[in-house]
């Protein structure tokens, strides 16, 4: 992964998931990863009249000075917006 958030550098992480069907709920943890001390959340996908509702939940702790957290959460939260914005136009494009 290389994102705006991680400051020019590269990062990896394997994580693991677990699908819950009859919840519609896929929770996902990290195993290993660099720079990285903890992440973990869930996609709770939810039934809706003309579509389906998608809640994504996220814990990140990186592994960041703490002058830079400020920074790195500004620029995670916009990315991650960012990217949603991208999923729902595509989302939206295919249906």
């Amino acid at each position: 992964l290389k994102a705006p958030y991680t400051f020019g550098l590269s990062i990896t992480a394997l994580l693991v998931g677990k699908e819950d069907l009859k919840s519609r709920t896929l929770r996902y943890w990290l195993v290993q990863g660099e720079r990285i001390s903890a992440l973990s959340g869930n996609w709770i996908l939810t039934p809706v009249n003309g579509g389906t509702r998608i809640v994504h939940t996220i814990r990140l702790k990186p592994e960041v000075p703490p002058f830079l957290l400020p920074s790195f959460r500004s620029l995670h939260d916009s990315s991650l917006r960012e990217n949603f914005k991208t999923l729902r136009q595509l989302m939206l494009a295919s249906a």
